[in-house]
């Protein structure tokens, strides 16, 4: 059975990733931090695991890490100072950064509406919430109808959304104002502005 325990998240991270995960990872790491060096300012990745993402854009951001794997956090303290055990749905900031970024987190959330409202409350107004979620029809889906024989093998369930999908979810209480694509289309980039200036 699937569930979503900072105890299975420790598990996770505390086996040896394989390669063909590793490299899938890498790949479109650079393309999004890429992306995201188009905006500025004080970053926090909500989710982030052992920090590739933010490992790269040190030089760029000022950057937080939190995750509620004590593994990952460990990990991730060898690519950034600043990282916090801690829950992405009671992170102890409050509009306190500039760029609020989640990387494939909220597709394996019960509510992911929740989830985006909890990032937005760390957001300063006129922030961005950015967050990354598989596509409907691309590899990652694949991988995951694949059961016991899928290489990644996560603790938890993803949903695929589509485009349309993410934006009716989104707006009950924002707006989504921007999606690019992401890794030759399999996954999408959604881009929410706080209100405000």
């Amino acid at each position: 059975m699937e569930t979503n325990t900072p105890r299975d998240w420790d598990s996770f991270w505390s086996r040896k990733q394989i390669p063909f995960f590793q490299g899938l990872k890498s790949s479109f790491t650079r393309e999004l931090a890429g992306f995201l060096r188009s905006y500025s300012g004080r970053f926090l990745e909500a989710g982030c695991g052992e920090a590739l993402m933010m490992g790269g854009l040190k030089d760029h951001f000022s950057v937080v890490g939190i995750d509620f794997s004590r593994e990952a956090c460990r990990q991730a303290k060898r690519r950034i100072p600043s990282v916090v055990h801690g829950d992405i749905h009671r992170m102890p900031f409050k509009g306190a950064f500039d760029v609020v970024f989640n990387q494939s987190v909220i597709p394996a959330d019960a509510d992911p509406g929740q989830t985006i409202r909890d990032m937005l409350s760390v957001t300063r107004k006129g922030g961005h919430v950015i967050f990354t979620i598989p596509k409907k029809q691309s590899i990652f889906h694949f991988l995951s109808r694949l059961g016991p024989l899928n290489p990644v093998k996560w603790p938890i369930r993803t949903i695929y959304w589509n485009e349309e999908e993410i934006r009716k979810i989104v707006s009950r209480f924002s707006k989504v104002v921007e999606v690019h694509p992401l890794w030759y289309g399999q996954l999408l980039i959604i881009v929410i502005r706080k209100g405000g200036k």
